[in-house]
């Protein structure tokens, strides 16, 4: 994955060729280099919304050998982590660690004393993009910690289970020091999150109760607490973190994007870190229902939202029933007459898939 922008030249014009490329592969002084290029073919995207200039690794950086490259303040990257996987093929969940490029090069001796100011999960396979955003807001010189108790990777989400990320945490980890760019208090929803063999996705366990929730304020590093997850321990467990409803949307619709939303103005965002798919793109949606199922408004929007097309099983005018714990498949497809402006120009199906065994599908690093 390392890449130089010439070869074969003079040693004079290959240093002037070196200069003139801020952003190819830097040796940070001790033997290992960082590759800040964007790469092409790359499955990861990295949008690094900081202003310090930040160091990625899959999974612990323990030494410089899980470096995978870094990412320009304020820039966004492709990566390409095909050659860093040897079952890359198969797919799975991946651990993605960070710090600031000045925090690797203080520790390059010993990156175990570096302070990780990036936690998060992502999905790989050869046909798995998967974007991400470092967020200035969980990063800076005000911490907390926190462990996980439950058995399934543990992603805290802002302020509710479809809030923003904040980070990730594998299961069974304790007092992982996590970080804020100020005090400001910060209510932090647990939601379980695990990779499902048979459909290539993330499913994810969602609190059933509000008191699942821990509001927190974060204070400088050496004063910060430690807060456990689940709040309550691993009691009835099962009962109160139910499997959202897993919905798999494919657009078909030439040359329009389009958006998955509840009642035409909710736009979903997708697991996979997008709000919306492009043409011929597949992507995934999680939301939230009963065991026994409730109506959801699910409308698929076209034309920068100005057209709504509602979600609909085959044969029915009603809006679908939606149950947790259930797999759901949506096609959009323009019918191939009428106007493009008419809704009734396309269609909008919904198919309901069988329920997900955890016992028989749980891979959860």
């Amino acid at each position: 994955m390392k890449k130089l922008c010439l070869f074969g030249l003079p040693l004079v014009m290959m240093a002037l060729v070196l200069m003139a490329c801020p952003d190819a592969a830097e040796d940070d002084g001790n033997d290992i280099s960082i590759n800040w290029e964007s790469e092409s073919g790359g499955t990861l995207s990295i949008a690094n919304n900081t202003q310090k200039d930040m160091v990625l690794f899959l999974g612990q950086p323990s030494d410089a050998s899980n470096l995978i490259g870094g990412v320009r303040a304020g820039a966004a990257k492709n990566f390409d982590i095909s050659d860093d996987l040897d079952d890359f093929d198969a797919g799975g969940l991946l651990i993605l660690r960070g710090m600031s490029r000045d925090e690797y090069e203080a520790n390059s001796a010993g990156l175990s004393r570096a302070k990780i100011e990036y936690s998060a999960y992502a999905v790989y396979g050869p046909r798995k993009t998967w974007h991400r955003e470092i967020n200035p807001d969980y990063t800076g010189d005000f911490g907390y910690k926190v462990s996980n108790l439950g058995p399934y990777g543990l992603e805290l989400r802002k302020d509710g289970p479809n809030g923003e990320a904040i980070a990730y945490l594998p299961a069974l980890t304790n007092n992982y020091q996590l970080y804020a760019k100020t005090s400001t208090e910060l209510t932090l929803c647990p939601v379980y999150v695990y990779y499902s063999r048979s459909t290539g996705n993330i499913r994810t366990l969602k609190p059933a109760s509000v008191s699942e929730m821990i509001t927190i304020v974060p204070r400088p590093d050496d004063t910060s607490n430690t807060f456990w997850f689940p709040p309550d321990g691993l009691t009835d467990f099962e009962s109160r973190f139910q499997p959202s409803a897993c919905i798999t949307v494919t657009n078909q619709v030439p040359n329009q994007a389009v958006r998955f939303t509840l009642e035409g103005n909710k736009v979903l965002s997708s697991q996979e870190g997008y709000d919306v798919i492009g043409t011929d793109e597949q992507l995934t949606f999680e939301l939230e229902s009963t065991k026994t199922g409730e109506k959801q408004n699910i409308v698929i929007t076209l034309f920068a939202g100005s057209l709504h097309i509602p979600v609909r099983f085959i044969g029915e005018t009603d809006d679908p029933i939606i149950k947790n714990g259930y797999d759901y498949a949506v096609s959009i497809n323009y019918k191939g007459s009428g106007e493009l402006s008419d809704p009734a120009s396309y269609a909008a199906i919904i198919i309901e898939g069988a329920r997900q065994d955890i016992a028989d599908e749980f891979v959860s690093p």
